[in-house]
């Protein structure tokens, strides 16, 4: 089965119904709401969630985020745990003169661990250095 990661604003415009999302994004979300591709959200992205979410950029009620993944187990978070960690630490970028922060260098290496997964964003400096769908 194909899979993808998520990244925080392809999953909170996806699910405030924001036209910002991109299309192909969408299409991929939908299909995974189907069963019929795999993503992979990690736990930086649902943190990153509420701080959007609390700060009023999105507007979407955060137990409604949280009810979405208990209802939709083809979504599945991905722990920061020590196998991430590890990469994180080895990860090297492959474009030097891309600054990545560390929640996107988090992002990356988690779809490293999922034979290099392309990842749903608009992120212009993740976009330099990973494939990405939008």
């Amino acid at each position: 089965m194909e899979q993808y990661v998520v990244d925080t604003h392809a999953l909170l415009w996806y699910l405030a119904g924001d036209k910002r999302i991109g299309n192909n994004a969408k299409d991929i979300i939908q299909k995974c709401e189907n069963g019929e591709v795999f993503i992979v959200v990690p736990s930086i992205v649902l943190i990153e969630s509420v701080e959007v979410i609390n700060k009023k950029r999105i507007i979407y009620p955060i137990d409604d985020l949280l009810r979405y993944f208990a209802e939709n187990p083809q979504f599945s978070i991905n722990a920061l745990d020590q196998n991430i960690i590890n990469s994180y630490k080895d990860y090297k970028c492959p474009d030097p003169a891309v600054n990545l922060e560390s929640h996107d260098k988090i992002i990356i290496v988690t779809s490293l661990t999922f034979n290099s997964a392309p990842i749903l964003t608009r992120d212009g400096k993740i976009k330099k250095v990973h494939p990405t769908i939008w």
